[in-house]
């Protein structure tokens, strides 16, 4: 995967920061979006089983891959909307992004051949983050699709956007329902009463993405994980070197369905497995695994 670029929106947050380990450890470049370079330093040093440094391979500590260049950091930010916003009722104004932060996702976006977003609301804060920014990063990725070929020599297709989004959405409400518990009262609970600030974010920001990503001339694909969990003192190696039982690349963690599909459905993902399906569906040049413009659910194995 070595010349492949991953733009990660949401690299510092509980599943994203997973996807920049995975991104390294596949031999891909990660370029990703965060305010601060020592949030997300002090972020890496998290992610190995080693405090601070990858147990196997040095040439993955932090300082070598910025040196490098296969860590690349924007400084930036997106589009961030108020605590009770219609979400649903939101046109393309109401979310504007600012001139700072077009130009931090343009600059994350320009290279790259995938965009991986890794939003989510803080239910704390319950301000809408998925409908501005995937719309954000939507247009960045079109604008930059549109420079890039404008070039007389260049035939590249825009990135190919990749979204985690979440189960009892749109088409997927039913296997949610019988995901999450049961006769599907938690999963009733869930989406109308405990989060539902949460999920209309991220319904709404399907909606955009459905909406218009034919229209953009983008290949928009959601998704959607059940309940994410993390499993104590676990670290999963991403790379074809790790064994079996070292939760290695030789071992799918985790299987996905149509999202109207029942079968098989279980409660919870850890969050390191939605990343390897992540990289999966990024290895997979020919998209023979889900295809362009779809969705899908992603569970535990």
């Amino acid at each position: 995967m070595s010349d492949l670029t991953f733009a990660i929106i949401g690299g510092t947050g509980n599943t994203g920061k997973w996807a920049v380990k995975a991104a390294l450890q596949r031999g891909a470049k990660a370029r990703v979006l965060c305010r601060s370079p020592e949030k997300l330093k002090t972020i890496y040093a998290t992610l190995w089983k080693d405090d601070g440094e990858p147990s196997n391979d040095d040439d993955l500590s932090y300082d070598k891959v910025i040196k490098s260049g296969q860590l690349t950091i924007v400084q930036g930010s997106i589009p961030i909307g108020n605590k009770g916003d219609d979400v649903f009722s939101a046109n393309s104004d109401s979310y504007e992004a600012s001139i700072e932060q077009k130009t931090a996702l343009k600059e994350l976006i320009t290279g790259s051949t995938h965009v991986m977003s890794f939003l989510g609301m803080d239910p704390n804060s319950l301000a809408p983050v998925c409908r501005p920014g995937i719309a954000a990063i939507m247009e960045a990725t079109r604008d930059v699709g549109s420079e890039e070929g404008s070039s007389a020599s260049s035939t590249a297709a825009p990135p190919k956007i990749l979204i985690m989004s979440s189960l009892i959405l749109s088409d997927s409400y039913a296997q949610g329902k019988a995901a999450w518990g049961c006769c599907g009262s938690m999963g009733y609970c869930m989406r109308w009463k405990i989060l539902r600030a949460v999920f209309d974010d991220m319904e709404a920001a399907e909606q955009y993405g459905f909406e218009h990503r034919t229209r953009m001339g983008l290949d928009v694909s959601f998704l959607r994980a059940t309940v994410l969990g993390d499993r104590k003192n676990y670290f999963l190696g991403y790379d074809d070197a790790s064994s079996t039982t070292d939760g290695g690349n030789s071992a799918k963690k985790y299987f996905v369905v149509k999202s109207d599909e029942l079968k098989k459905v279980t409660l919870r993902i850890d969050r390191q497995h939605v990343v390897q399906c992540f990289m999966d569906v990024a290895a997979d040049r020919e998209q023979k695994m889900f295809g362009s413009n779809t969705e899908w659910s992603i569970f535990d194995a």
